[in-house]
């Protein structure tokens, strides 16, 4: 069965109008997923900022609570102090915008307790350390 020139450019329009829905489709589901890897890789790195920064922020807290030191050292540590905030408020402003940009969603991941605690025990054993407490605990690290 032919088809006459009508019915033929008809159906080149109906299959170009079903590619250009599925190309459209696909790079809309493609976008979205570079955004959400894009979030998730920004959520990890704030993350992993943020431990180190309370364990430093501690610590100095720390140093200026159980050390004498002179003027001088006192004003370098309250340089330390001042960039650490900014450091924690430019973190902050990251996560942020990131979150009013992107809907981040929690993915569940298997840890240890060992691995799930190592540095916030680290850091509550500095804050107790500053205030002459020994933070002692005990857990299955499994």
């Amino acid at each position: 069965m032919s088809l006459d020139l009508r019915q033929s450019a008809r159906l080149a329009d109906l299959i170009e109008g079903a590619i250009a829905a599925a190309v459209k489709s696909y790079v809309r589901s493609r976008d979205e997923q570079l955004r959400r890897q894009e979030a998730e890789h920004i959520g990890f790195i704030t993350h992993e900022l943020r431990n180190p920064l309370s364990t430093a922020t501690l610590g100095a807290i720390q140093l200026r609570r159980m050390v004498a030191i002179s003027p001088e050292q006192s004003r370098l540590l309250t340089l330390v102090e001042r960039s650490l905030r900014r450091l924690g408020d430019l973190i902050t402003g990251v996560l942020l915008v990131e979150r009013d940009t992107h809907e981040l969603a929690p993915e569940r991941k298997a840890l240890t307790v060992e691995e799930l605690l190592e540095e916030p025990l680290t850091g509550a054993r500095l804050a107790a350390g500053a205030k002459g407490i020994q933070l002692d605990a005990r857990f299955d690290p499994e």
